[in-house]
């Protein structure tokens, strides 16, 4: 079981009125016979929780809406070896949930089974396929006149088959994965979706590249949401937002320490955004963008118990419509993670984001500290310090539908935790 409470953040020096309490609990069972494995495990949750309000017109004083959800979840897993080169898997997953507030009532259930079956072809080839059902069922209704959901109440039933292929061209250094997955959505049908990926093993390095095609249907927002005042409507003509992916990357190992290093290009294509259309605020899908960067991670053992690790990250966006990026362009970071002894650990974290242009969000730094003692083989306590060079700072932009136009406020925080397995 778990469960946190967290008070209000601020936004410029007022109350956020985004404190919560959040409640959760569970179980997990696992269990073989023979060569067969089984697993049961589920969830359950409750949550009260607010969020911050702007009026559409004066005065426009922050106010707080409350909100409380709840739900759970039920997994059952089945794995069987079948032979020593063939294995099957079979899992089924429920879920429902509801949240209701002031101004909403919504409710989602979920139902997920798929099957699996992995197996050899022959010497070079290592196959897996399958295939899965999904079925959703929403119910979104709003207590204003002035904002709907058409219809109010949902279902949407998601089929797919996927396979792939994993040939060895040269053994122990040379693999080309081949693999596509094919999904029908009830929002825009029959989505294709294919990856192709090459891995050359070295002595102490990995060189590896890759080529995807990924899919984003639109949501039950962009797809039916009505509003009055300003007049804004959903488009259920919308196609899937489409990305092509071209990545690459080098894995090297040195003695103590390890490099890795990422670049990637990203080509979006039928992204949904907002526009006016008779002067009407629609859903359209013709937008485009691209994206390109590097990531690059290190790691260094001092010594068995003593490690550096460090990561940096570029971001270049490209958009074919107005607007400035939302990410961050540069981000570093270097961590110390010491072991003192065996009940002892020590960990630091330096961090640095560059300015964000979208929201005129400042670049800043600030350090994460974490002390943890291991009282017992049972009892874990931990002291941790964040955001400690800033007693607040922007970070990121509020919600876009809660009608709300000003970033939320990270505190310097402190805070006890003790960690209890039985």
């Amino acid at each position: 079981g778990k469960y946190n409470e967290r008070d209000s953040q601020f936004i410029a020096n007022e109350n956020a009125y985004d404190d919560g309490q959040h409640g959760r609990g569970g179980f997990r069972t696992d269990w073989q016979q023979g060569k067969q494995n089984f697993t049961v495990q589920g969830d359950l949750f409750s949550t009260s929780t607010s969020t911050t309000k702007r009026p559409s017109s004066a005065p426009f004083t922050l106010y707080e809406e409350e909100a409380e959800a709840n739900g759970g979840n039920l997994l059952g897993r089945y794995r069987s070896q079948l032979s020593t080169s063939s294995s099957l898997m079979i899992q089924g997953y429920f879920d429902r949930s509801n949240r209701q507030s002031a101004t909403i009532d919504n409710g989602l259930t979920t139902f997920d089974i798929e099957a699996q079956h992995t197996f050899k072809a022959s010497g070079s080839h290592a196959m897996i396929w399958g295939a899965g059902y999904r079925y959703n069922r929403d119910r979104t209704i709003f207590s204003s006149p002035l904002i709907s959901m058409e219809p109010e109440k949902s279902k949407d039933h998601i089929y797919h088959l996927f396979a792939q292929d994993e040939i060895t061209l040269r053994p122990e250094q040379l693999y080309l994965t081949i693999g596509a997955k094919t999904e029908h959505n009830s929002y825009t049908g029959t989505e294709l979706q294919p990856n192709l990926r090459l891995s050359w093993l070295m002595d102490k390095s990995t060189l590896w590249g890759a080529v995807s095609r990924a899919v984003r249907t639109p949501s039950r927002i962009e797809d039916g949401q009505q509003i009055t005042t300003p007049p804004s409507q959903g488009n259920k003509d919308l196609e899937a937002e489409k990305l092509t992916a071209y990545e690459a990357g080098l894995r090297h190992q040195f003695g103590p320490g390890s490099i890795d290093l990422a670049l990637f290009y990203h080509d979006y294509d039928t992204l949904i955004c907002t526009d006016v259309l008779n002067g009407v605020i629609t859903w359209v899908d013709s937008k485009e963008a691209e994206t390109w960067g590097a990531e690059l991670a290190g790691r260094y053992h001092l010594g068995e118990s003593w490690q550096l690790l460090a990561t940096y990250s570029y971001l270049h966006v490209d958009w074919n419509i107005a607007g400035d990026n939302s990410s961050p362009e540069h981000q570093f970071m270097v961590e110390s993670r010491w072991n003192i002894n065996e009940q002892w650990q020590f960990y630091c974290r330096y961090y640095i984001v560059s300015h964000i242009d979208a929201y005129d969000i400042p670049s800043y730094n600030d350090v994460n500290l974490r002390l943890a003692w291991q009282a017992s083989s049972q009892v874990l306590l931990e002291l941790n310090g964040q955001n400690l060079l800033n007693s607040s700072r922007l970070e990121f932009f509020g919600d876009r539908y809660n009608n709300i136009n000003q970033a939320t406020e990270n505190q310097r925080a402190a805070y006890l935790k003790v960690t209890m397995q039985f």
